[in-house]
């Protein structure tokens, strides 16, 4: 069973991580993440590229789109982290109904201010 100051704990470093996400999100969203690879590039054509060139610049928009989407991901888990956290589940398996281990609940260290 987790106390209070373990909940209010775990609950400002979810708030202050999930803060960090979604400033990841829009400065990806900045890139141009959501335009045509033409327009985000500047480049009304790729013809006039070198192949390289247009496969770096297709990896490194593949990686954002990664970034962004596992961001977008970690968002939603501590989004429901949050909401179990306010109905009284946090801490308790799913299946058995069981008390979590607090020291499984954090998978990762999250400090106090992100």
């Amino acid at each position: 069973m987790l106390t209070r100051q373990q909940l209010d704990d775990y609950k400002y470093r979810l708030m202050n991580m999930r803060d960090h996400m979604l400033d990841r999100i829009e400065r990806f969203n900045d890139t141009g993440l959501g335009d045509s690879m033409s327009k985000s590039t500047s480049e009304l054509s790729t013809y006039d590229n070198h192949p390289a060139d247009v496969g770096t610049e297709m990896f490194e928009r593949s990686k954002d789109f990664a970034l962004r989407e596992q961001a977008m991901l970690t968002v939603g888990a501590i989004d429901d982290a949050l909401e179990k956290m306010n109905n009284g589940q946090y801490g308790k398996c799913e299946v058995c109904g069981k008390d979590i281990n607090p020291d499984s609940l954090m998978p990762y260290h999250i400090p106090l201010s992100v």
